[in-house]
């Protein structure tokens, strides 16, 4: 019976197992598609909440007075 065949995958890690080699891939491949979804969706976030907003996203920014709608200060 050889490492591989039991159920659990291999983790090894040495440099010339295909099995670790192809899991290791995957994850990564995994990592970036994951992280190009978030980044998408934030993106569309941002892009969706300037339309409710009608404006850009220093709106009513307290630290930018003078944003495109700046905070009315007191007279």
């Amino acid at each position: 019976m050889s490492k591989h065949d039991n159920e659990e995958p291999c983790e090894c890690c040495e440099p010339d197992c295909a099995e670790c080699n192809q899991r290791k891939a995957d994850q990564e491949d995994d990592s970036m598609v994951a992280d190009i979804c978030h980044a998408a969706d934030e993106q569309e976030e941002r892009e969706f909440q300037r339309q409710l907003e009608g404006g850009d996203e220093d709106d009513y920014d307290e630290e930018d007075m003078h944003g495109s709608r700046p905070i009315n200060e007191p007279d």
